[in-house]
């Protein structure tokens, strides 16, 4: 090669370092592809001289680039990155264990070897990539499932709550009692996955899943209670209340003060009918005020004083008006604020606007001034 070839394929080669590392992912992918050792050199160095900030910004576009290149040319990619998962530093390892080809036939076996690995890194973010990963399809993991769902991370935990959603059929029969473990972790990085998993799975195994939610509902963590209630029973008791009917009037009959701590809880979507109207009038009577006080706000963000049930939510509200405990009669009384109105002046069930006080009266004066009477199906007796 003369001299002058020699100088100019050194310029070319400077040029090309000094070109930056492509950012958006298609053309970081296929730049990576176009000369794999050298432009995998690059990436490591912008990687390891990275700020904080530069690195959690870059952080998954370099992931995906790496893994679509890394599928495109497993066999070129693979000598290339390997020695990353082996790296000090976290960063390569937890960019090398994202990028691996697992949807490469000939190379899963060696990637889901390399993942089982990874999850015991000294690094918590290693860790938490591998088993992302590992448990993406839990059916074909069940064992490495299990495993993780009992690791001592709490944060691996959590990604195996999450990914037992994609369980079904007989291997969500298998993992039942794994979730039923990570629904009662004391972490709440873990039960509120798991509680929101629950709730996902409602309609797979309905009796199953119900039951664990019970013994959710039972804990004496509140924050696993809580749980229950905002991820799985909120969501169920909007959807499903009538079905559920049987397992309410269990829990308001049974001697378990948590039941109905979490049950009070639940009823952020209830929609007013007879039923529901029998549910809020049953807590009321709960002897613990807190109860009380959570029925009572329930109650004024229901109330509607046109609506059909109005006058029904309008009289468990006057009884709340003079209800024994100070911190239940401040819901109503700013309840009232909110809407107002004074409850004491709102038309008994059978009663109509002409037999309100003028004041009241006046303020319903319109087309729709007359409250609709109330006729809707009742509620069957034994309801609760």
């Amino acid at each position: 090669m003369g001299e002058g070839a020699r100088v100019t394929k050194t310029k070319e080669s400077k040029a090309a370092a000094a070109e930056p590392v492509p950012h958006d992912v298609p053309t970081l992918s296929r730049w990576l592809q176009l000369q794999p050792q050298q432009h995998v050199k690059r990436v490591q160095a912008l990687v390891t001289k990275a700020s904080e900030a530069e690195w959690s910004r870059l952080q998954e576009g370099l992931r995906v680039a790496l893994q679509w290149a890394w599928d495109e040319q497993p066999d070129v990619f693979f000598p290339l990155l390997r020695p990353w998962l082996k790296s000090t530093t976290d960063r390569l390892r937890v960019l090398a264990a994202g990028a691996l080809p697992l949807s490469h036939e000939t190379w899963r076996e060696a990637s889901l070897k390399e993942l089982k690995r990874l999850v015991t890194d000294k690094s918590r973010a290693v860790r938490v990539v591998a088993a992302d990963l590992l448990v993406e399809d839990p059916a074909s993991q069940l064992e490495q499932a299990r495993k993780l769902a009992a690791s001592d991370d709490p944060e691996v935990r959590a990604v195996v709550a999450r990914h037992l959603q994609a369980a079904e059929g007989d291997a969500l029969k298998k993992l039942l009692p794994t979730l039923e473990a990570l629904c009662l972790d004391p972490r709440p990085e873990v039960h509120w996955a798991a509680a929101a998993t629950l709730c996902d799975q409602h309609e797979r195994e309905a009796r199953a899943v119900l039951e664990i939610a019970r013994k959710m509902a039972l804990s004496d963590d509140e924050d696993v209670r809580a749980a229950a209630a905002a991820s799985f029973f909120e969501n169920v008791l909007a959807d499903a209340f009538d079905q559920l009917l049987p397992t309410i009037r269990g829990w308001l009959k049974a001697p378990e003060a948590n039941l109905r701590w979490t049950l009070v809880r639940s009823l952020r979507f209830l929609r007013v009918t007879p039923r529901s109207l029998q549910l809020l009038k049953a807590l009321y009577e709960d002897k613990d005020p807190e109860i009380r006080r959570r029925v009572a706000a329930i109650l004024v963000d229901l109330f509607d004083m046109r609506a059909e049930h109005g006058r029904a939510l309008g009289e468990l509200l006057r009884r709340a008006k003079v209800d024994q405990s100070k911190r239940v009669r401040e819901v109503v009384e700013e309840g009232e604020e909110r809407h107002g109105v004074d409850f004491d002046k709102l038309p008994r069930p059978g009663e109509h606007l002409t037999d309100l006080p003028e004041e009241l009266d006046g303020e319903l004066d319109g087309e729709e001034a007359e409250l609709p009477e109330e006729t809707p199906e009742e509620a069957d007796d034994d309801d609760y």
